[in-house]
């Protein structure tokens, strides 16, 4: 059998569970077995509480040979376990997955938290910037107009007469 990503070795005994059947092998999914079982473990707890058991064939020595033995019982608790092994797995790792991209979801959130206040920094400091800049281009004017006409910008008049 071809295992998958994910998948363990009782995943894969429990995927696909072959049964004798009258006419050949009949294969059966997990939920198919399991809900066999189910059906007949039901069907025997109703014989119990009605108080009827069908009478099983008897072979040539007297022994009866349509009722399930214990190793028949055994076997099919075993094939359950497996069922129930498989499916507790599957839970773990479906819970494992969930987790990972909530995980993921948080941490991507988080990111982005923090680049937005990043650009909030970033905006910021931008703007003390640009004031900044027009702080240093009133300085550098009045640097030029004094440079230009000094007796002009003592009294006031860029136009003065000479």
């Amino acid at each position: 059998m071809v295992r998958h990503r994910g998948e363990s070795s009782k995943m894969g005994q429990a995927g696909t569970l072959l049964q004798a059947a009258a006419g050949g092998l009949q294969v059966q999914t997990r939920s198919q077995t399991a809900r066999a079982a189910y059906e007949e473990r039901d069907s025997e707890q109703d014989e119990r509480e009605v108080g009827y058991f069908p009478r099983g064939e008897e072979a040539p020595s007297g022994a009866p040979i349509g009722k399930k033995g214990h190793k028949e019982r055994l076997t099919m608790a075993k094939i359950l376990l497996d069922v129930l092994e498989a499916s507790v797995e599957e839970l773990y790792q479906g819970q494992g997955r969930l987790l990972g991209v909530e995980s993921s979801q948080e941490e991507a959130e988080s990111r982005i938290e923090k680049v937005e206040s990043l650009i909030d920094q970033l905006t910021e400091d931008t703007k003390d910037s640009v004031r900044h800049l027009h702080e240093v281009m009133a300085e550098l004017t009045a640097k030029v107009m004094v440079q230009r006409d000094p007796i002009a910008v003592l009294i006031g008049n860029s136009a003065h007469p000479l």
